[in-house]
């Protein structure tokens, strides 16, 4: 796998960890905001759009600029290049899940735990951290606005890795549906593993040459360990 794929990968990974499927209320707030990720060392900054149960998140990793967008009331979820103008589905990972199902398979992994409240980024919010049953899956911690009714601040850590999502700058108020629909002219391009078709050219990671090195690319929770 080219340098480029194995980065969008982690992104997509990192997206899936931290976009609902741990905590993630389908009766939140209308709100966009600024968006600060940082792993393994390294921070990478972006857009957020949220919108009853849709989801929109503008990033940058290595340089490349990617959108994931879910629908959990249509059991969709892509992540788009918008350099490339090409898009993968990302459904089959489990951005499709219904809130119910992920809810119903988070509680065969564990409980929430109430930690107290603390203010994040001007909001008052209910600190909870999640307890595995089995401890090798790692730590995770939330931090849910009261009044958007949303984590505005996730915090996870497994195998050596360390990922925490933060929103700031929250801005409340009516967000475009067309945000959360893939754009006209996008090109569907083939999952790395996944079969069904070949990459379409000028998809992501297409100008890396060839003989750069693979990168390990941990996989998105299984399914039944989704949060």
């Amino acid at each position: 796998m080219k340098r480029t794929m194995a980065c969008r990968m982690l992104l997509i990974f990192g997206w899936l960890v931290s976009m609902g499927f741990f905590c993630g209320p389908v009766s939140a707030a209308e709100f966009s905001a600024d968006l600060v990720q940082t792993r393994g060392g390294e921070t990478s900054q972006g857009k957020f759009y949220l919108k009853g149960d849709k989801h929109r998140t503008e990033i940058t990793e290595a340089r490349q600029s990617s959108i994931m967008i879910m629908d959990i009331a249509n059991k969709k979820s892509y992540m788009l290049n918008p350099k490339d103008k090409t898009y993968m589905d990302l459904s089959a990972m489990g951005g499709g899940q219904t809130q119910t199902q992920s809810e119903d398979e988070l509680k065969k992994l564990g409980e929430w735990k109430n930690a107290g409240t603390e203010t994040v980024n001007g909001y008052e919010c209910e600190k909870k951290i999640f307890v595995y049953k089995d401890k090798s899956m790692g730590e995770m911690t939330h931090w849910i606005s009261r009044k958007l009714n949303y984590p505005i601040k996730m915090f996870y850590q497994t195998h050596g890795m360390t990922m925490i999502t933060e929103y700031k700058n929250i801005k409340e108020g009516a967000v475009d549906d067309k945000l959360f629909q893939v754009p006209p002219g996008y090109q569907k391009m083939t999952m790395p593993g996944m079969g069904g078709g070949k990459t379409p050219v000028g998809a992501a990671g297409s100008d890396d040459e060839e003989d750069e090195e693979d990168e390990e690319v941990p996989k998105p929770p299984a399914k039944g360990k989704k949060k």
